[in-house]
């Protein structure tokens, strides 16, 4: 049975054993993001519990040297993993990357896809080089994003359609029926990760901007924001409608 290592948060690990069971891979290893929640954290690793837990770059250069995994697949995941691992030519390192490469390459390009009124959401799986999101492209497909979307609606559809699509993908890579198709980097657009501040409302925009702004950033992520006309602070933390950002306006004076 082929042996994989994954990598992931609480979006990615459920996914990823899903895969390893499609796939029939045994999970010898895993890792878990930085930012995962510690009590999810918990949860899987009792799922995991045959498995060895690595924590960085040196106990996955470790593994490797012990011949402990043919593959490593990463789906939704914050660490960024250093040339020296990624350079052995023993094991594959394969990522999941929910946006359209190469010109949705970097972070949270899921919310940047709608925040800038994208009508599909590209899935791409391709192998890992060190530079972010550059590597050759396994498989690519969209998914449509409707107009009643929101950020986490198009995440839940994001993890079926890997859970879906990518067993297959992955086994005619694996059996070198693919031949990865290298990235135009001349298309490359590197997204950087958002903060809470950046989701602050621009009212010279469009009602529609706006729209996809507030559904872009709903619960779990930090919510659109503005300060209303008396200087409170309002943090929107569900999808509005046109009419109730058209409200919104009337309401308020900002100038």
């Amino acid at each position: 049975m082929p042996r994989c290592l994954i990598l992931g948060d609480e979006v990615g690990i459920p996914s990823l054993i899903e895969l390893a069971h499609k796939l029939d891979y045994e999970i010898v290893a895993f890792g878990f993001s930085r930012k995962m929640d510690k009590s999810k954290a918990i949860k899987f690793r009792r799922r995991l519990k045959q498995s060895f837990e690595v924590s960085d770059s040196k106990d996955i250069a470790r593994i490797i040297e012990l011949g402990l995994f043919d593959l490593g697949i990463i789906f939704s995941f914050d660490v960024i993993l250093p040339s020296s691992v990624l350079q052995n030519e023993t094991v594959k390192f394969i990522n999941i990357h929910g946006g359209k490469l190469p010109e949705y390459r970097g972070a949270n390009v899921l919310n940047w896809a709608i925040i800038r009124g994208e009508s599909h959401l590209g899935i791409a799986i391709h192998e890992v080089e060190a530079s972010v999101d550059s590597g050759s492209i396994i498989a690519q497909w969209q998914i449509p994003i409707n107009n009643d979307d929101t950020a986490l609606t198009m995440r839940y559809k994001m993890c079926e359609q890997v859970e879906l699509v990518a067993p297959s993908k992955i086994s005619d890579y694996m059996m070198g029926r693919i031949t990865p198709v290298p990235q135009n980097d001349r298309n490359a657009v590197v997204w950087r990760r958002r903060q809470p501040k950046d989701g602050t409302i621009n009212w010279d925009s469009s009602d529609e901007e706006i729209y996809n702004l507030i559904r872009a950033l709903v619960p779990p992520w930090p919510g659109a924001r503005y300060y209303d006309s008396n200087g409170n602070l309002v943090i929107i933390k569900s999808k509005l409608s046109l009419e109730q950002i058209k409200k919104i306006r009337a309401e308020n004076t900002w100038r």
